[in-house]
């Protein structure tokens, strides 16, 4: 299940809230697009329901997305221990990502394959980079 599905687009100041269900859930599919100041909270991979082992707020699929200054709580995975739950996750190529705060994710931002440039994760407390991915 997917809340938003874009390509070639800008998705900002939406809310996804609640997507659950039998297939790898994910509140933003971006390829291609600019995803910036938007709400994502309760992805949920429940392994009761078949799901596969990742849940994703942010999905970047495709080359040249930009990812910023999106707030994200609550990506949950339920399985097994090879299970994953990432607030962000870059899958493709040239890509950006940071200024993104997010909570309840038991994996900040996966970045790779190079070369995406995204920023580190990290508390706002204790980082000396202005574009910090903020984990709290």
């Amino acid at each position: 299940m997917i809340g938003i599905q874009v390509a070639s687009a800008t998705v900002t100041g939406c809310s996804v809230d609640n997507v659950s269900g039998p297939s790898l859930p994910i509140g933003i599919l971006a390829t291609s697009s600019l995803v910036e100041s938007n709400s994502v909270a309760h992805i949920v991979c429940d392994s009761v329901s078949g799901c596969p082992n990742q849940a994703q707020a942010i999905y970047a699929n495709g080359d040249g997305n930009r990812i910023r200054s999106n707030q994200i709580s609550s990506v949950v995975y339920g399985g097994n221990t090879l299970g994953a739950a990432y607030a962000i996750y870059v899958g493709s190529v040239r890509n950006t990502v940071s200024g993104n705060s997010f909570t309840g994710a038991l994996y900040g931002v996966s970045c790779s394959p190079a070369p995406n440039d995204c920023a580190p994760t990290g508390q706002a407390s204790t980082s000396t980079n202005p574009w910090i991915n903020v984990s709290y």
